[in-house]
């Protein structure tokens, strides 16, 4: 939600991956979708929601491991089921990825500009804040 990867993405995520000085979370290539590295903005309440989970999942590779096999991540279902719970899923129909996101943007920026917000959103708004940050501030 604070981030706007997709669902793989976000349970595939290493602590390597992340740069907290530089507030950064920076995506391999070959976890990408179309294969090219991909870099995210990082919000106060994201850093503040990774810095909570490093406490609890900092001494493995990944930020969201599955509990029986620990060097896998967590399931999509076990994913999707704690955001459901945390309530930010208030109907089925919002559950599949980009959802909110994508509402957000047909309600603020111009269409074919949809899909380029996920590669790189500072430097396609030309933006001084990642709107990933200002959208933050709203949940």
């Amino acid at each position: 939600m604070l981030t706007f990867v997709r669902s793989g993405e976000l349970r595939g995520a290493r602590w390597e991956e992340f740069d907290l000085d530089n507030k950064v979370w920076s995506i391999p290539s070959e976890r990408m979708k179309m294969k090219r590295p991909h870099e995210v903005p990082l919000s106060a309440q994201a850093l503040d929601v990774i810095k909570r989970i490093k406490r609890i999942t900092g001494h493995y590779e990944l930020l969201f491991p599955s509990e029986t096999k620990p060097d896998e991540p967590m399931s999509d279902n076990t994913m999707r089921q704690a955001m459901f719970k945390m309530g930010y899923f208030p109907k089925a129909k919002d559950t599949k990825d980009g959802k909110i996101a994508k509402t957000y943007l047909k309600l603020h920026v111009s269409d074919e500009s949809e899909h380029s917000f996920r590669f790189n959103p500072i430097t396609h708004f030309g933006l001084n804040r990642s709107p990933v940050s200002v959208l933050s501030d709203h949940f």
